[in-house]
């Protein structure tokens, strides 16, 4: 109780009833108007105290302890004089912070409400404290995807309601551990797959949700790798498993996700095919990709044109009906990997029209998966979700980021990397995004 009580910063009262009352509310102003940490209350009699609190309200924001040796405490007190006369008539009241309240700021980007890229704004927070079992991470890194475009227009599953910060991964440092954390130190590296929250400074992240980066990588590659190159590794090992010599057909493959398909394509010796618009089939041939311009050309006809019967897998982030045509180039035994929904609801960075829900797009999936399953031809369609699977195999996350850090180490793995913008730039990052005239990702970098 000493140790508590010698931090505070507080005001004594005697029990002359209106003087308690009057300095009572001074006190709770003056916490609550510094954002201080909640008001603690000593006294002798605790049950005096809660019949001076105006309302229920007040009370149920106070936590008592009794003390014996309120003499302790006067070298804390403002106002001594009122102390001495609480001590003569044998009553005492200390009303304080058991912890000094921590005044520091720091930034994040939030969605203030579901739309367009205007409605992102930089706001200054309080800044958190990690909570039991969590590490409050000082972000390096985070990623701009297509992901975080869904759910700022409300669509995505894992959407929240506004105000909120987007963010699915971030690279940091451990800054200040939550009780009962062991396994970290403050100045470790890390990555996590955040989900929401990384457009920001600092974010406080459940500790087993921390993996340890290898000394020596640039944090910037890293925060690319932790959601996109994972998404696409995942995808060939875990949602389905190529092997050598097998055909895959890549959607998109001059985006983001496409293009980490493309690398890790070509590190296991896919027969690799690519959708893609016409300025961006250098980057699909760099990268050991067939181009397939399907502004041009019917994908479905070129596929079979190509290969005689079909590929193996089709990697569709596209979504909607679109998966239907997908199924089509497959040959005997092929898997559509179906990853998102981007393209079929979003249109010029915005909402193509309709009403907004985080379920918008998972019914029309669901169907296509059930009606392939009812074709006795031996294709299918598999679902993916990043999330979902880290939630379902946690220790796959880590193992599959180690095994990427392993290909970034060695120098067979590097992320096309695009951009990199401050976190005031947020805006920016999301309007260059959905032009799509880039080629790589765009990374936001903080301090």
């Amino acid at each position: 109780m000493g140790d508590d009580a010698s931090e505070l910063d507080s005001v004594a009262l005697d029990f002359d009833e209106r003087a308690a009352k009057l300095a009572l509310f001074r006190a709770f102003r003056e916490c609550f108007l510094q954002q201080s940490a909640e008001p603690v209350l000593l006294a002798l009699n605790p049950d005096d105290v809660l019949n001076l609190l105006p309302s229920a309200r007040a009370r149920s924001r106070v936590s008592l302890s009794r003390v014996s040796k309120p003499t302790s405490y006067s070298r804390t007190l403002k106002y001594p004089g009122i102390l001495q006369r609480a001590l003569r008539s044998g009553h005492y009241v200390v009303i304080g912070n058991r912890r000094t309240p921590n005044m520091t700021k720091y930034r994040r980007v939030v969605v203030s409400r579901y739309g367009g890229p205007e409605v992102l704004e930089v706001v200054e927070d309080a800044l958190p404290e990690p909570q039991r079992g969590e590490v409050r991470v000082k972000i390096l890194a985070a990623g701009v995807s297509f992901a975080d475009v869904l759910m700022r227009e409300g669509v995505h599953p894992e959407t929240a309601r506004p105000p909120f910060s987007l963010g699915w991964e971030l690279v940091g440092v451990v800054e200040k551990l939550g009780p009962g954390v062991s396994g970290h130190r403050p100045g470790d590296r890390v990555t996590a797959l955040s989900v929401r929250g990384s457009y920001a400074e600092y974010l406080c992240v459940t500790a087993g949700d921390l993996v340890p980066v290898p000394i020596g990588l640039d944090p910037v590659e890293v925060a690319c790798m932790a959601f996109i190159h994972l998404t696409a590794y995942q995808m060939m090992h875990r949602a389905v498993r190529v092997n050598a010599g097998d055909r895959v057909l890549i959607h998109s493959a001059g985006g983001p996700v496409g293009a980490a398909l493309l690398q890790l394509g070509a590190l296991f010796e896919l027969e690799m095919y690519g959708t893609a618009s016409q300025r961006k089939h250098d980057l699909v041939s760099r990268l050991r990709g067939t181009p397939i311009d399907y502004k041009a050309v019917d994908f479905v006809d070129e596929i079979l044109r190509l290969t005689g019967d079909g590929v193996d897998v089709v990697f569709d982030g596209i979504g909607g009906n679109h998966i239907l045509r997908s199924y089509k180039a497959l040959r005997r035994k092929g898997a559509v990997v179906a990853f998102g929904h981007a393209t079929s609801l979003i249109r010029d960075g915005r909402l193509a029209g309709g009403r907004r829900s985080r379920v918008r797009g998972l019914p029309t999936l669901a169907g296509q998966i059930l009606r392939s399953r009812l074709i006795p031809d031996g294709r299918k369609v598999v679902p993916y979700s990043i999330q979902m699977l880290k939630r379902r195999h946690s220790d796959w996350y880590r193992e599959d980021m180690t095994a990427l850090f392993a290909l970034l180490s060695g120098g067979k793995l590097s992320p096309i990397i695009a951009k990199r913008l401050g976190l005031d730039e947020a805006v920016r990052a999301h309007e260059l995004l959905v032009e799509g005239s880039l080629m790589g990702r765009i990374m936001l970098v903080m301090g």
